[in-house]
């Protein structure tokens, strides 16, 4: 029955993605096979996109456990740690944000942890820079080449990101000097590492050249304030030190001028 009116359903009345209810159950219909599909196309009906069935979550939590066994990796973290804790691999670089608004090149120190694989990002600091002085930008953790492998369902707030979620970690491999890397969506340019850092690149990848790269940059050139016109007010040496000034100061008398010409007096005749 289809109604309390006693019509009953008929098959031109079905089609895919659409609900049916029998006896008070409502069935969504997804799917047909291969032979309804020609007859219902041959008698004019047009058919619906076909749904894919949802899955059992009951199903899946109850299906069976695959006990294949993944053999553990020989790398020894015990040994990395004995060997290389405390040894720290330093790169100096920069990062130029002067295509934003405000934008400036701004100093870092980029610390690769070698005992973990972590790596640590440090602002440096200059006097009378106008910035407070919050030493870290990026906490010592390990950091994913590209930040977009993460599924955007991946709950990061409570979890955190592991070798499961990423496909590739920054590794020393990765840094070498004149290299851009993407960290955070900020790029990065190192020109510089010290000593360590060298003599680790020559011993363990053969690199032989560590030309730095020069990213200094010129200085301004110093602006003369030009000074206003003389407005009449005062003497001229009066109103000169309210443009050298924010509070003026009473100008300075010539005291070297005033000892040489003490007791000097021009004196001239005039006729009326």
């Amino acid at each position: 029955p289809k109604n309390d009116l006693g019509d009953c359903w008929h098959w031109s009345e079905l089609n895919l993605a659409t609900e049916v209810t029998f006896y008070g159950k409502v069935f969504r219909i997804v799917n047909c096979d291969q032979w309804t599909a020609e007859y219902l196309r041959s008698k004019g009906i047009e058919l619906n996109q076909p749904e894919h069935v949802p899955s059992d979550p009951y199903a899946q939590a109850h299906a069976p456990i695959d006990h294949t066994f993944t053999t553990p990796s020989t790398f020894d973290k015990l040994k990395q740690f004995l060997q290389l804790d405390r040894h720290v691999l330093r790169f100096f670089c920069i990062w130029d944000d002067r295509d934003s608004m405000f934008g400036e090149v701004r100093r870092y120190i980029l610390h690769y942890f070698l005992v973990d694989d972590t790596v640590e990002i440090r602002e440096v600091h200059e006097p009378n820079d106008g910035r407070d002085p919050f030493p870290v930008l990026l906490r010592r953790q390990r950091l994913q080449k590209l930040h977009n492998d993460v599924p955007s369902d991946f709950p990061s707030i409570t979890l955190e990101v592991s070798d499961k979620e990423v496909k590739a970690w920054y590794t020393p491999m990765d840094f070498a000097l004149g290299k851009t890397l993407n960290i955070m969506g900020r790029k990065f340019l190192i020109y510089d590492m010290d000593k360590y850092t060298e003599e680790f690149y020559s011993v363990n990848f053969g690199v032989s050249e560590f030309a730095s790269v020069d990213v200094t940059q010129p200085s301004p050139k110093p602006v003369k304030a030009a000074l206003p016109p003389y407005n009449g007010y005062g003497s001229l040496e009066d109103s000169l030190q309210s443009c050298l000034t924010l509070v003026p100061q009473p100008p300075k008398k010539d005291f070297i001028k005033m000892m040489e010409n003490d007791g000097k007096i021009l004196r001239f005749l005039a006729i009326l």
